[in-house]
């Protein structure tokens, strides 16, 4: 495969906060496609150039969920060429959905940008981020990850103190987040969810009804989810955080 630039596709769906991408590979000869899961946000497909390429594979096309709420955090695993494109997209596309009414309408609103990469951008030896992490943790540890996310899910609920309609919908978003988050950890054989997490800390640090330092452990909890290596010391930090959310308020 040469290093000629490749036209590449952006499609961004701000209702759902899905980013996808397709690269043009007019110039390649024949490939055969390959998809990846190197997280449970995201799906990728290489293609691989027939008889083999001294470059490797290059990415053909790209799927990433809660994509805004990554680009925030700064984890978006793209080419770092394509970020300004891809935080216009998404920074557009959000304000236009403002002006947006109809839920139908929002749901299937849909943004797309053009740009061009050098092909040496894109293979997947350039593209660490992309690559699936490291060994699975056991499943027990994604279980008891999940049990935990759901409980503290429930005391959202049930254990802080909502003062207006506003408090309870910020509570019912983090709930919905917390208990998405449990299930993709224990049901995507011990894959992270940095984007499902990603928005997770968005919607904590949005819930006004959180003290400062439940929201510092929110934070640190979803940070330790990351890395399986850390997750039980995330489960120990989402047990005391729910400790956090059960104590009587003055």
């Amino acid at each position: 495969m040469s290093s000629h630039p490749a036209p590449v596709t952006l499609r961004y769906r701000p209702g759902a906060d899905v980013l996808s991408g397709q690269i043009h590979l007019g110039e390649v000869g024949d490939h055969t496609l390959v998809t990846d899961t190197p997280d449970a946000d995201t799906s990728v497909v290489w293609a691989t150039e027939a008889g083999g390429s001294p470059a490797g594979p290059v990415l053909h096309s790209f799927h990433l969920v809660f994509a805004a709420a990554r680009f925030a955090e700064g984890r978006l695993p793209l080419p770092a060429a394509l970020q300004p494109v891809v935080e216009s997209l998404i920074t557009t596309a959000q304000h236009a959905l403002h002006e947006v009414d109809d839920p139908v309408a929002r749901a299937r609103a849909t943004a797309t940008a053009n740009t061009t990469l050098p092909l040496s951008q894109l293979h997947r030896s350039a593209l660490p981020a992309l690559h699936p992490g490291a060994v699975s943790p056991p499943s027990d540890e994604a279980v008891a990850l999940a049990r935990s996310l759901r409980r503290v899910a429930d005391a959202v609920h049930t254990q802080v103190p909502l003062r207006s309609p506003d408090d309870a919908a910020s509570a019912d978003h983090l709930a919905q987040l917390l208990r998405e988050l449990g299930g993709t950890l224990q049901h995507r054989r011990g894959l992270t969810a940095p984007g499902t997490a990603a928005a997770t800390a968005a919607a904590a640090r949005a819930t006004p009804t959180l003290t400062d330092h439940e929201r510092h452990q929110f934070h640190d909890a979803l940070e330790q989810l990351l890395a399986p290596a850390n997750w039980p010391t995330a489960d120990t930090s989402l047990r005391s955080l729910l400790t956090s959310l059960e104590t009587p308020r003055r």
